[in-house]
């Protein structure tokens, strides 16, 4: 966060700002509604992640999070991308449990159950091909 650090009990505020918000850590002078935001939904998306993943509280403060907005938000498929790495991806299995006209085997080989880790091992050549393809 921006967070200007003043000792004082009142920061000037300065013309071109606008508005400030002051808070123990230190006054905010900009992006306030984005600032606001990420201190609302921040730790509890970040305590979700923590216990989705199993990680401990170093491992979730080592990943540099303001760069990995942007690289996201770059990637020609950001949606698929955050499918992926959540695990939430369409495969059979989780798209026959909404709609049972889905079949939940494998489009390429007929494995009985598509699932997450049977699309990063699936023996079909078009998998392969694809397999190839995001580890680029």
């Amino acid at each position: 966060m921006p967070y200007h650090v003043d000792q004082h009990h009142h920061t000037p505020l300065l013309p071109h700002v606008g508005c400030q918000l002051h808070l123990p850590q230190g006054t905010i002078t900009h992006r306030l509604k984005h600032e606001i935001t990420v201190a609302k939904r921040g730790p509890p998306l970040l305590s979700l992640m923590t216990k989705r993943y199993s990680w401990d509280v170093p491992i979730m403060h080592n990943i540099d999070w303001k760069t990995h907005g942007p690289v996201l938000r770059s990637s020609p498929y950001p949606t698929t991308i955050i499918k992926f790495t959540n695990d939430m991806s369409p495969v059979g299995y989780r798209v026959n449990k909404y709609n049972n006209k889905y079949s939940p085997a494998c489009p390429s080989c007929c494995h009985p159950s598509e699932t997450m880790h049977h699309l990063h091992h699936c023996p079909s050549q078009s998998r392969a091909w694809w397999q190839v393809q995001i580890q680029q």
